[in-house]
């Protein structure tokens, strides 16, 4: 076998072993709210809780903001929990549905991050009706604008994190879960791997 196909063996054989893991959900209806301080004073705190959960060695942390990416991340909320999951509580917010804290407009959005990379296969939401609708945001792109479905099953790829928006006064929902595939860490040394073989065997042909 010559050299220039050997490296291209170990090449092709590098990439197909670097898969993705297992799917994982993230069951948004478990109670796990942390309180941190962000070095902010004053009487009110409520925007120093986010929401943490670990799953397969993976750490999901949720923030909550009144504002989109493209505003900047200037106005923090604190994510509130229940039984329907995930939401946002807005001081400022009078709605009748404030008391449930859900996204429920004002621009009310939840920030999810896992520490990497990966793949937003699935979400889950809740107290949604007819009329309501959410924003999907990823690295700070707007992928999708009023989707009208409490359930997303396409896959989106993410290198820091992506968000769950509420956009108008009429939209009331909660998070219920969010599933998300990441890369095997030691498949990650095979994908560097394979990159750097094919480069080196493109270089000799």
């Amino acid at each position: 076998m010559t050299l220039r196909r050997l490296v291209f063996t170990l090449a092709v054989l590098c990439l197909s072993q670097a898969s993705y893991a297992a799917i994982i959900t993230y069951d948004l209806t478990q109670p796990t709210i942390i309180p941190v301080n962000n070095g902010e004073t004053g009487e009110d705190h409520d925007d120093n809780y986010y929401y943490q959960q670990t799953k397969d060695g993976v750490t999901l942390t949720a923030f909550g903001y009144e504002n989109y990416p493209s505003e900047g991340f200037s106005d923090r909320e604190q994510v509130t929990w229940g039984g329907w999951g995930l939401g946002v509580n807005d001081d400022d917010n009078s709605s009748s549905s404030d008391s449930y804290h859900l996204l429920d407009g004002e621009d009310e959005s939840i920030l999810f991050n896992i520490g990497r990379a990966g793949i937003l296969t699935a979400v889950q939401l809740s107290e949604f009706g007819d009329g309501d609708d959410w924003n999907l945001w990823i690295d700070g792109v707007e992928v999708f604008v009023d989707r009208a479905s409490s359930t997303l099953h396409q896959s989106y790829a993410f290198n820091n994190w992506f968000m769950i928006s509420a956009d108008g006064d009429s939209d009331v929902f909660g998070i219920q879960s969010v599933s998300v595939s990441v890369p095997e860490p030691g498949t990650l040394g095979l994908l560097a791997l394979g990159i750097f073989a094919l480069g080196l065997q493109r270089r000799r042909t």
